[in-house]
């Protein structure tokens, strides 16, 4: 369930951050919230169009060299995926609690400035993703 609809709105913030807009356009997809709904839909296989490329490829890079130090089960103990300078916005990955119904989600949380979003991805998505980011090495 990607978090970013395609409504006309949303869809002229991110024509407006490729360079044809105003500022403020600019502004809003590259928040922390525009940095979150992108890393949500990457896990949520929201797809990765070709004016996210360059994202794309930076953090690909990142979530590579960070899977070098931390591993599955390190992560599932508690220890965090931290991803700096995404966009300006520090990227924290974390593991949240299972219930016994449920399996654990993913915590994204992205900071810029202060300011923090949060949102969850289903932990299996997030390890699917994880083994090709590690395979295409």
């Amino acid at each position: 369930m990607p978090i970013t609809n395609a409504s006309p709105e949303n869809i002229l913030r991110y024509l407006h951050a490729a360079g044809t807009g105003t500022k403020e356009a600019m502004k809003s997809a590259t928040s922390p919230r525009g940095i979150l709904e992108w890393f949500v839909n990457f896990f949520t296989c929201g797809g990765v169009r070709r004016s996210n490329e360059r994202c794309f490829r930076e953090v690909i890079g990142k979530l590579t060299t960070s899977l070098l130090y931390v591993n599955k089960d390190a992560f599932f103990d508690g220890n965090k995926i931290f991803l700096e300078d995404v966009n300006g916005c520090t990227i924290c990955l974390s593991c949240g609690a299972a219930s016994e119904n449920t399996d654990p989600m993913v915590i994204i949380e992205v900071n810029k400035n202060g300011k923090t979003v949060t949102d969850n991805v289903d932990s299996e998505r997030f390890l699917e993703c994880m083994s090709n980011v590690k395979a295409d090495e």
